[in-house]
């Protein structure tokens, strides 16, 4: 299924949508080493709206979808320094990647929307990474996304 700009929504549970498949796509860009352009392609033209799992959600808000996707790849490097420094028990990123990628890419999309798009309320992102976040772990991995990206938040969005 392909977006087509009359599809592009801008409601709130558009871009909890585009969160969501963001994450997916920079996922798969980390396991395959791939270019987020190639990425966001795969995503639009055969991925969004005809995985079984995922066909009751609305279609996800495309720019806010792009937008994610090619800035975490983009801010990768900036970013994981940033990350790192907020891991617990000296893990690195780059073990984050090799034993928990889709947390890490949760963590990356996160740390990226909280720094690029400061148009956007800090409690709306963190809030839709979470959801996110528990819809694959049921653990405490929830908590600790909350504690990186608010950590990310007070760095980035100072008062």
């Amino acid at each position: 299924m392909s977006i087509k700009p009359s599809q592009i929504k801008t409601s709130p549970r558009a871009k909890s949508v585009a969160r969501l498949y963001a994450v997916q796509a920079v996922y798969q860009m980390l396991m395959g080493d791939l270019p987020s352009d190639q990425v966001i392609d795969d995503f639009i033209v055969y991925r969004i709206g005809s995985e079984p799992d995922l066909k009751d959600l609305p279609v996800p808000e495309g720019n806010l979808f792009r937008a994610i996707v090619d800035g975490a790849g983009r801010q990768r490097v900036t970013l994981d320094p940033v990350l790192e420094q907020h891991l617990k028990n000296d893990q690195r990123v780059a073990e984050l990647n090799d034993k928990e990628p889709l947390l890490y890419a949760i963590l990356l999309c996160g740390a990226y929307e909280l720094m690029a798009h400061t148009d956007i309320d800090a409690p709306i992102i963190i809030s839709d990474y979470l959801n996110v976040t528990h819809s694959y772990y049921e653990g405490r991995e929830s908590a600790m996304v909350n504690g990186i990206l608010d950590a990310m938040k007070k760095l980035y969005r100072p008062v």
